[in-house]
């Protein structure tokens, strides 16, 4: 029999979300909009998730749709969820943060309001003691189109996969999926690929995911070989791009791999291995150079209105242990 569509579907891989699965899944449960349903996959999981999901099932059971798995990586879950979802928007929730509860109201009443395809909102980055950030907000004058009609866009919005609310059969029409042999990065191609094919963007600026930093792990935090995975994500999402489009997305391109290089540069001085840290350093300035020979001259090369021309010189970046060291010193001193 098939099932009937709901208004949200929300999607929550799970893997060892024990400890915070609880605060997740209450915040999920107790929507204000109650025509949804959570779509749990378990990947594998080795602590009790399996059973914390078991008490949720036998309360509401009418809202959860639940699927244990073994352990293929959190595209794999994803993908699986889609498959499974019968919403007629999307939601993403990972295990470990939790949502406001008119989160799926709002968004889904902007995105009937507008007709839209895709929406954007603000999040929290909050650490554990619950001191927290508001991200991602203002700049609505950029909003209410396409991504073809406003470029920009790219340049206000980020990557952040569960900051949005997203049509399925948008999805679906495109067959956009998370490509499984990315380690990381694979939201980043997944959001920029629906963002090119939906109708509207549209932009709620308010916040309401709380994206939960645990002991103080930051973008840096487990550093690896995985972090190399952003050169043929980028290289996939250009080649996307130039099929889907007629326009240049040259300049936009270059500033999405240009930034998401140098997210990892900024916390270089928590990276112990320093031959990973040349080997990355090197890796990242020659793939600029043959992804974009100008890229040092692009123009949305900025973060937070301050042009880091001083920044395009790769020998900056080998002494970042002193530089971020010291701003991170300072930042704790005003904080006291």
């Amino acid at each position: 029999m098939k099932k009937n569509k709901v208004k949200v579907s929300i999607i929550v891989p799970v893997y060892n979300g024990e400890k915070y699965l609880s605060k997740c899944l209450d915040s999920l449960v107790n929507q204000t909009i109650s025509d949804i349903e959570i779509v749990i996959i378990n990947d594998g999981s080795k602590d009790n998730s399996h059973d914390v999901i078991n008490k949720y099932i036998s309360i509401y059971s009418n809202k959860i749709v639940y699927k244990k798995i073994k352990n293929g990586g959190v595209s794999n879950a994803r993908n699986m969820a889609l498959d499974m979802a019968s919403g007629e928007y999307i939601l993403f929730c990972d295990c470990d943060d939790y949502i406001d509860l008119d989160m799926c109201e709002v968004l889904y009443n902007k995105a009937k309001e507008t007709l839209s395809e895709y929406i954007v909102c603000g999040y929290y980055s909050e650490d554990e003691n619950g001191k927290f950030k508001k991200m991602s907000l203002g700049n609505l004058s950029e909003y209410s189109k396409s991504l073809e009609e406003n470029p920009n866009i790219i340049f206000d919005s980020n990557s952040f996969i569960a900051s949005k609310l997203i049509s399925k059969k948008l999805i679906d029409k495109y067959h956009i999926r998370f490509n499984k042999k990315y380690k990381i990065f694979e939201d980043l191609l997944f959001v920029y690929m629906v963002m090119l094919k939906a109708n509207k963007i549209e932009k709620v600026d308010k916040p309401f995911y709380h994206y939960i930093r645990r002991d103080g792990v930051s973008v840096s935090g487990g550093f690896g070989e995985k972090f190399f995975d952003l050169y043929p994500v980028m290289d996939e999402l250009k080649e996307f791009f130039d099929e889907n489009s007629d326009i240049d997305f040259q300049e936009q391109l270059t500033f999405l791999a240009i930034r998401h290089s140098f997210m990892r540069f900024v916390t270089f001085h928590k990276l112990k291995d320093t031959f990973l840290k040349i080997k990355y350093i090197n890796k990242t300035y020659d793939y600029l150079d043959n992804f974009d020979s100008n890229w040092k001259k692009n123009s949305y090369f900025k973060l937070k209105k301050i042009n880091y021309k001083i920044f395009r010189l790769k020998i900056v970046w080998f002494f970042s242990p002193i530089m971020f060291g010291f701003i991170d010193f300072l930042k704790k001193f005003k904080g006291k």
